[in-house]
C-alpha cells in the first residue's frame, strides 16, 4: 500500500485530495465541528495543509498532533499559523514548533481527523504501526473518527486487534463510507 501510495503523481495527490477535502467540508459533521483535530500530512497521505488553512479560515479551533516520543504519546496543540507554528520534526514531518505549542485535552476534540495505510469498510484501520492513534483515541471518546484516504487504500477485509479503534466514517475521492448509524458527531 505504503508502494503503491508513493507511485502517485503530484497532481493526482492534489486532483484526489481536493475531492477529498471538497467532501468533508459538505458533511453535516465537519460543519457542526468546533475543535477539529488533523495529521499533517507527510509525503503522499491524502493532502491535509490546504484543508487545515482552510478549515483555520472557517474560524474553528485546528488540533493537531506532537509525538512525545519519551512515552510513545501524542500531545495535542491547537494550531493558531499554519506557516508560523509548525516546523519539521526529526522524521521531516510537520509539528508545532516547541514554542508554539498550544496543549489542548482530547477530550475537548469534536472530531478527528485521521491517517492511515489502509481501511476496510468496517472500519478499521491499519496505521503507521507505532500505535499513536489508537491510544489518542481511546482518550477521544466523544470525537467522531474520521480516516481520510484514497479509494485504493479501502481494502475488503483488515486484521483488527481489541485495542484498535474503528473510524466513525471514511472519506475518499469518491466516497463517503457510513461506519456509525448512531452519529456521535458535536451537536
Amino acid at each position: 500500500m505504503l508502494d503503491r501510495r508513493k507511485q502517485m503523481s503530484a497532481g493526482e495527490v492534489a486532483n484526489k485530495s481536493r475531492a477529498i477535502s471538497e467532501r468533508l467540508f459538505s458533511l453535516d459533521f465537519f460543519l457542526r465541528a468546533k475543535v477539529v483535530h488533523f495529521y499533517v500530512s507527510f509525503k503522499n497521505e491524502v493532502d491535509t495543509h490546504s484543508i487545515i488553512r482552510k478549515t483555520l479560515s472557517l474560524r474553528k479551533r485546528v488540533v493537531v498532533p506532537c509525538i512525545h516520543e519519551m512515552d510513545h504519546e501524542m500531545i495535542l496543540s491547537e494550531l493558531i499559523d499554519f506557516q508560523e507554528d509548525l516546523k519539521p520534526n526529526r522524521l521531516g514531518i510537520l509539528e508545532p514548533d516547541e514554542n508554539a505549542v498550544r496543549p489542548v485535552h482530547p477530550m475537548a476534540v469534536d472530531l478527528m481527523i485521521v491517517p492511515g495505510v489502509a481501511f476496510d469498510p468496517s472500519g478499521s484501520r491499519i496505521g503507521y504501526g507505532k500505535g499513536y492513534y489508537d491510544r489518542l483515541l481511546s482518550r477521544t471518546s466523544n470525537a467522531l473518527a474520521v480516516g481520510l484516504a484514497y479509494e485504493f487504500q479501502i481494502l475488503e477485509a483488515l486484521p483488527a486487534l481489541s485495542h484498535d479503534v474503528r473510524m466513525g466514517k471514511i472519506i475518499t475521492e469518491s466516497r463517503t463510507i457510513e461506519l456509525n448509524k448512531e452519529e456521535t458527531a458535536p451537536k
